[in-house]
């Protein structure tokens, strides 16, 4: 291992000055739910964490927990099962044939 002088050592490190030494900690955590993830590694869980309307972390009740600080809205669930967004996408058979008829390109 090579030798810093004090003055090469505290130039070396002063770029770790702009790294953030701080946790963003969960607006909201929901726990004690039947969540239903879509993802075949880890199909259920029991708790999820929000920071800023984005899902930070899920998992069971104890580890997304402990990501709380004083300030996160924790929200017992009491067993209710929370899914994926759905989209309702749908259309009306009468209008929606018109329309594709109407917009046929030959």
């Amino acid at each position: 291992m090579k030798n810093l002088s004090r003055r090469q050592f505290l130039a070396s490190v002063g770029p770790l000055a702009i790294i953030p030494f701080y946790r963003e900690n969960p607006d909201i955590i929901l726990y004690n739910a039947n969540i239903i993830t879509v993802n075949s590694k880890q199909p259920k869980a029991e708790a999820i964490a929000i920071i800023n309307d984005k899902i930070v972390a899920i998992g069971n009740n104890d580890s997304v927990l402990k990501l709380a600080s004083g300030f996160t809205k924790k929200i017992n669930v009491d067993g209710k099962t929370i899914t994926p967004g759905f989209i309702d996408s749908h259309s009306h058979p009468a209008s929606s044939g018109r329309s594709h008829l109407r917009n046929v390109d030959c």
